[in-house]
């Protein structure tokens, strides 16, 4: 096991801003190597500043793609110039930017709240869409990784045609075993802990009969809301 060797050339230079700079451009292998030797020194300034050195990687490269993202979109014409004065276009952006600082943020999170964020600020989006787009933006924030994937798999079915008959209802136990082995890790427990959430948001429709052991599949059971969050990120999720 490597171990931390106080040497010059492995010290993190946290208060030198070029120096900082010239060591946070290396690959993250490295950067995690040196954070972990500091780490392994024990000592109360090492932890805090490898925790927040770490963070600060993390929330660079994601506004570093945010910026890039933007300034694509609107060279391709798909978001207006001036979106900050458009209808929620500088609340989202202040919210976005607040968000991506303040909270601990996963690369597929990344992708469905700035899917949200593009799509109301997309160009010739009428009032009605761009106040629905607008609370699909703060749902997203409110989204676990694992609620994603739900959705995404359901998707996936919707897309498929999984269930044709669109007056057909089926075992709600049955849904949960699929899509529990649909997202690779097979614990049906995690699969009702974020249908419960995906339901209050009003992404899926809700169980059926007095013991709830019925769904209504039509659309996956996607709900018209969760269709619609799915079908931005579909649109504005990966920007090539």
């Amino acid at each position: 096991m490597k171990t931390y060797k106080k040497s010059r050339a492995e010290i993190i230079p946290l208060h030198d801003a070029k120096s900082l700079q010239i060591f946070l451009d290396k690959p993250k292998i490295k950067i995690a190597e040196a954070v972990t030797g500091a780490l392994a020194m024990g000592t109360q300034g090492a932890i805090v500043a490898g925790a927040r050195l770490v963070q600060g990687v993390l929330k660079g490269q994601f506004f570093t793609q945010l910026g890039r993202e933007i300034n694509h979109l609107i060279e391709q014409g798909k978001i207006p110039e001036d979106y900050v004065e458009k209808k929620y276009g500088f609340e989202s952006f202040a919210e976005l930017m607040q968000f991506i600082d303040e909270q601990p943020l996963t690369a597929d999170r990344f992708i469905a709240i700035k899917a949200m964020f593009f799509a109301t600020n997309a160009i010739n989006v009428e009032d009605g869409e761009k106040i629905l787009n607008y609370q699909l933006f703060k749902l997203s924030m409110s989204l676990s990784s694992s609620q994603l994937l739900l959705l995404k798999l359901s998707y996936d079915l919707y897309q498929q045609n999984h269930w044709p008959d669109p007056g057909a209802n089926s075992s709600a136990q049955g849904w949960i075993k699929l899509l529990a082995e649909k997202s690779g890790h097979g614990v049906q427990t995690l699969i009702r802990r974020d249908e419960k959430v995906l339901v209050e948001f009003g992404f899926i429709s809700d169980r059926l009969h007095p013991d709830q052991s019925g769904i209504d599949v039509r659309n996956a059971r996607l709900t018209d809301l969760g269709l619609k969050f799915c079908q931005n990120i579909e649109n504005f999720g990966i920007i090539n």
